[in-house]
């Protein structure tokens, strides 16, 4: 190729006049002498000192600038190789505390044969949980379909032990998942925490590890939450509560938990959690149909706890009985602890003090095991010849109803002022509460020391706190106005509306008979107003048969809208003029100056709750409803009037 090339510019030169340029002519220049660099430019050379050094100067500083280069270049290769490095350990690092927590997990699941031999619950292996929550193609899309074909773990086991031997207790989790539950309890429990509201908060954070643990059985990783998808295991564990050996209402309440966890979750998302907002709508949206489906179980099982403590309360002779036995044996008791001091005299001396209290006014027990010594020193001070008043701050419903009150008379705060004596001179007496003399949390053992009062009375069968202040809202409701009710209840830091719902549902004998008498009232009624039977002959006929007062048989007639208002306009008016009557004979003894009511003249505009009648002798009938009467009040009126309507003859 070469040779072809030369000989073709030999033969353009035998002929320069004709100007032959091709591709060929372009490589005229060897490879050689294109390889070579370009020369520099000419450098000149300047004899001035003050050149010659700054040229030394900028030399100096391209060599440092080189050094410096190649060492950034060798850390940035350092630092790209440490992070590849720690990212791979990080990652290692995560995978290991799964399979701690996996490993952990496997050895508390493999005890339930040694859980078996023990009194708690039964471990065997139930439908529920055998089921295998493999998700079919029917299932929506965001449910997982990553779950391990094992089935989960059987629930009863977690829920073995009590207190602090709870097996909830040693479940563990990845630490970031730790971080996030330690900050819903920080949540639950506030700026201001008590001891008790402490111990609450660890049992819902155990509960919902609970639930953690039976939704992640089977998955590799934990971190992202994605577990939680899996809504056919959410049933499962819901169906494991209720087919525990747990009663229902405490099923619910462990439900309840999760789903104000949840909220919390759907609210404060967790760092690294891979749930949407869509797969929070359809888990809460879960757990809200669960609840929905358990409120008929829990209702008709709180009617029937409703009822069965209210046939097992204990009787008036029975409260009056302690008391009487309080005002003997507490002397008694202080003068042995000034003796011959005892754990055994303390615990019966607390035991009376509290039995007292109770069958006084029915306060719970944190009111008297949370009252400190500067709350009684305190109404030492405020106290009167009449008495003393104790407030105490620190109880159970504190946010609804403030300070729960005590008083006692010159007497009963005697007993409470020597005992104080007596705690100054015991050793190790440094508790700030009243009823507990080491430590420094307030006594938790009063139920016990309520027994065994209970028991030294001389009295026997079961007893609590909650029964004799059953026993006090039982009698305020019963033999007490609304007024009068609602102190009572506003003392003992008792709310009447979830009670009154229990007694509306749970009338007793006699209750139940005075309702199905208002309904034969109510067709005898209808029946006099449809037949025009005088008040006199009203008991003569009998809604259960088809011949009236007469003996004449009727057939039934169906039910048809009437077109003659008139008609039934003075059926209405025969109805009234009979009650009106009737109400009016029942009100005979009863005097207006004797009720302490006023007359109402003739010209007074009459109200939507008052009802002009005529009755038979001529006069007007002025029928006024009277509220604000208890509706267990009865008046004198036909088979008893539980609405209260009192009837005022006024003279046209």
């Amino acid at each position: 190729m070469k040779v072809a090339k030369k000989k073709l510019h030999e033969l353009s030169l035998t002929n320069p006049t004709v100007a032959m340029i091709t591709s060929w002519d372009v490589d005229t220049v060897g490879d050689d002498v294109l390889s070579q660099p370009p020369p520099l430019s000419p450098v000149i050379k300047c004899d001035n000192p003050d050149c010659k050094e700054w040229r030394m100067d900028a030399n100096r500083m391209k060599a440092q600038r080189d050094i410096y280069a190649a060492e950034v270049k060798s850390l940035r290769c350092m630092l790209q190789q440490r992070i590849k490095r720690n990212r791979k350990r990080m990652n290692q690092r995560a995978e290991d505390q799964e399979r701690v927590f996996l490993r952990k997990r496997s050895r508390t699941e493999s005890t339930p044969k040694r859980l078996s031999k023990s009194k708690g619950p039964s471990c065997r292996k139930s439908p529920i949980a055998s089921h295998t929550p493999v998700s079919s193609s029917s299932e929506p899309a965001s449910i997982d379909t990553k779950a391990s074909s094992s089935s989960p773990p059987i629930h009863s086991p977690w829920f073995s032990g009590r207190g602090r031997g709870n097996r909830m207790r040693d479940i563990t989790f990845p630490r970031i998942m730790e971080k996030y539950l330690q900050g819903y309890r920080d949540h639950y429990e506030g700026i201001d925490p008590t001891v008790r509201l402490q111990e609450n908060a660890v049992s819902k954070i155990s509960r919902v590890k609970s639930f953690l643990s039976f939704m992640a059985h089977g998955f590799n990783r934990l971190s992202d939450w994605l577990f939680l998808r899996d809504l056919k295991r959410i049933r499962g564990w819901s169906r494991s509560l209720i087919k525990s050996s747990l009663q229902v209402t405490t099923s619910d309440f462990y439900i309840k938990n999760i789903s104000h966890f949840l909220k919390y979750m759907n609210e404060t998302p967790c760092k690294g959690s891979r749930l949407n907002q869509n797969d929070m709508i359809l888990i809460t949206r879960e757990v809200a149909a669960i609840l929905k489906s358990m409120r008929k179980k829990v209702f008709i099982h709180q009617m029937q706890v409703k009822r069965d403590k209210m046939e097992g309360l204990p009787s008036h002779k029975d409260i009056m009985a302690c008391l009487t036995a309080a005002k003997t044996r507490i002397p008694q008791l202080l003068d042995v602890m000034t003796s011959n001091p005892t754990h055994a005299t303390r615990s019966l001396l607390y035991g009376y003090m509290t039995l007292n209290w109770s069958c006084i006014y029915g306060h719970r027990p944190g009111v008297y095991s949370n009252m400190t010594n500067t709350e009684v020193l305190k109404a030492e001070i405020t106290g009167t010849a009449f008495g003393h008043l104790i407030h105490v701050s620190n109880h159970k419903t504190a946010n609804a109803f403030g300070e729960a009150q005590m008083y006692l008379t010159i007497e009963e705060f005697g007993w409470m002022k020597r005992w104080l004596e007596i705690k100054g001179t015991l050793t190790g007496t440094n508790n700030r509460y009243f009823l507990c003399i080491t430590g420094k949390n307030p006594s938790r053992n009063l139920a016990t020391f309520l027994r065994l009062a209970w028991a030294d009375v001389g009295l026997k069968g079961p007893i609590n706190f909650t029964d004799l202040r059953t026993v006090h809202a039982d009698n305020a409701k019963r033999f007490q106005d609304i007024s009068n009710r609602q102190r009572v209840s506003d003392f003992m830091c008792h709310n009447t509306a979830t009670a009154d719902t229990f007694y509306a549902k749970n009338p007793s004998l006699k209750e139940a008979a005075d309702i199905r008498m208002l309904f034969t009232e109510s067709l005898q009624a209808a029946a006099a107003a449809a037949s025009g039977v005088s008040e006199d002959n009203l008991g003569d006929i009998d809604i259960h048969s088809d011949r009236d007062s007469s003996g004449e048989e009727h057939s039934p007639t169906p039910y048809q809208d009437s077109t003659d208002t008139e008609t039934s306009d003075e059926l209405y008016k025969d109805f009234n003029a009979w009650r009106a009557a009737k109400r009016e004979q029942s009100m005979t003894e009863h005097s207006p100056s004797d009720t302490g009511e006023e007359r109402v003249p003739a010209s007074a505009p009459t109200s939507p709750d008052t009802d002009n009648v005529a009755n038979p002798q001529g006069h007007e009938v002025l029928v006024v409803c009277m509220k604000g009467f208890s509706p267990r009040e009865e008046c004198s009126n036909v088979g008893g009037c539980v609405r209260q309507r009192r009837v005022k003859q006024v003279k046209v």
